[in-house]
């Protein structure tokens, strides 16, 4: 026989039943920690399990995981969608592409977005001079105040418009631009 002298010898550092008792021990502590910590990896549940007094190393944790599948929960990133193009609602043009601008006050227009809070968000809605990029009006809402975001984004904007419209008289011309769904609008004053 080709083998070597310290084949003979080999004996495993651990034994097959003794391993499985163990692992399952280690799988009870690793599914009470996941039950209060959903999102902790293995990273996280060697230091809670350290903490506890339980000697374990990374790699064993690992795979336990595997064996078990103990995997954490991976949150998702929360992500508002501020623009719902997949609708059967009309497509308005953009008004102002072909338009050149030589001064303020010649065309404004409306955007919303939301900002994070400590308790969730708040809805920003601007209204802004196109030329000098100047903010004419704005207003903050939260999101429960209506029970879409078509009815906020709308309401806010009409709102911002009619405060501005009643305090500035000096335009004459005014072209409104809120977005390609919402209903763009030109008027003239005399």
């Amino acid at each position: 026989m080709n083998l070597a002298s310290s084949s003979y010898y080999y004996k495993p550092k651990t034994e097959v039943a003794g391993q499985a008792s163990s692992d399952a021990e280690l799988r009870d502590h690793i599914e009470r920690i996941q039950g209060e910590f959903a999102g902790y990896g293995y990273r996280r549940l060697g230091k809670q399990l350290r903490r506890e007094g339980f000697c374990v190393n990374d790699k064993r944790i690992r795979r336990v995981q595997r064996q078990y599948q103990l995997f954490p929960i991976r949150w998702q990133s929360f992500k508002i969608a501020t623009t719902d193009s997949n609708h059967g609602h009309k497509v308005y043009p953009n008004l102002l592409a072909e338009l050149t601008l030589t001064g303020t006050n010649q065309a404004w227009v409306a955007d919303i977005t939301y900002i994070r809070i400590l308790k969730g968000f708040v809805y920003l809605a601007a209204l802004l001079d196109r030329y000098s990029r100047k903010v004419i009006g704005w207003a903050i809402s939260k999101r429960n105040a209506c029970s879409t975001w078509a009815m906020i984004s709308t309401a806010q904007v009409c709102w911002i418009i009619t405060l501005v419209l009643a305090d500035q008289s000096r335009c004459r011309f005014r072209c409104f631009l809120t977005s390609r769904t919402a209903n763009s609008k030109s008027q003239r004053r005399a």
